[in-house]
């Protein structure tokens, strides 16, 4: 669970500032994704990924559905499943 701001913080900080903060840092990262693709990225999205060795179901547009666990991620960001 994610705390609000004021939880988290002793003081509010002003949400102009915490905008901006979250900009240059949106910035960053998509600069290091331009520039190197997933990979640096890939250990942490695989320690967060809450579906990493569980089964699911997809259900397709068509109607059909597949089953599978998740693999995780390649080092592209193309996920894996088997099924």
């Amino acid at each position: 669970p994610a705390p609000d701001l004021q939880a988290a913080c002793a003081t509010v900080p002003d949400r102009n500032n915490v905008l901006a903060m979250l900009l240059i840092e949106l910035g960053r990262l998509l600069e290091t994704y331009a520039r190197d693709g997933f990979m640096p990225f890939r250990d942490e999205w695989q320690r967060h990924d809450v579906f990493q060795r569980k089964v699911v179901r997809l259900e397709l547009p068509d109607g059909n559905t597949i089953t599978g666990t998740v693999q995780g991620v390649a080092d592209d960001g193309a996920t894996g499943a088997t099924a």
